[in-house]
């Protein structure tokens, strides 16, 4: 007699192929960061503004926008400057500023003292200070412990350079 799987088995695995087929679906949408078409080069002036921008890019901003999106982030995290339209975790588009303010609130109970080490912090520990409005989320951060000091060092430039508006994009 051949051998079955549990019932319970059974619905996890179905499960976990509804929720890989709803992700790829998600990812290959129309205006999702993986089904958006990559230039050559500049065919326009704002192309061409955008790619002198870019020229002035600190390197470790350009290495976060990399590494970012090389780990996964922009499946949860919407950061407009490298086209991340993630859904599930905190918009990240200020995320200087509100590591800032959050450092500095009363009822931080963090080790970090400063905005550049409150999102290390986050990446590395997030339990370390879980905001209000996510402590009971089912997509809870995941602990990206394994990053790189670089790389580490890259995303929080990258996060802490997002924080003013009318930045050029970091892609």
């Amino acid at each position: 007699m051949p051998h079955r799987r549990s019932f319970r088995a059974r619905v996890r695995y179905r499960t976990g192929v509804v929720l890989a087929l709803a992700a790829t679906a998600w990812t290959l949408a129309p205006g999702s960061v993986a089904s958006t078409p990559v230039q050559d080069g500049p065919d326009d002036a704002s192309a061409a503004a955008s790619a002198a921008a870019h020229a002035a890019l600190d390197p470790r901003v350009r290495s976060g926008a990399e590494a970012f999106l090389a780990h996964g982030c922009a499946a949860c995290h919407r950061l407009d400057s490298v086209g991340a339209t993630g859904l599930f975790g905190p918009v990240l588009n200020a995320a200087g500023a509100i590591a800032a303010a959050r450092v500095a609130a009363p009822d931080y109970r963090g080790a970090a003292t400063d905005a550049e080490g409150y999102l290390r912090e986050s990446i590395v520990d997030p339990v370390a200070y879980l905001v209000p409005g996510y402590a009971g989320s089912y997509h809870r951060m995941p602990a990206y412990a394994h990053l790189s000091d670089e790389e580490l060092t890259s995303l929080v430039a990258l996060l802490t350079w997002t924080a003013p508006e009318g930045r050029p994009d970091a892609r």
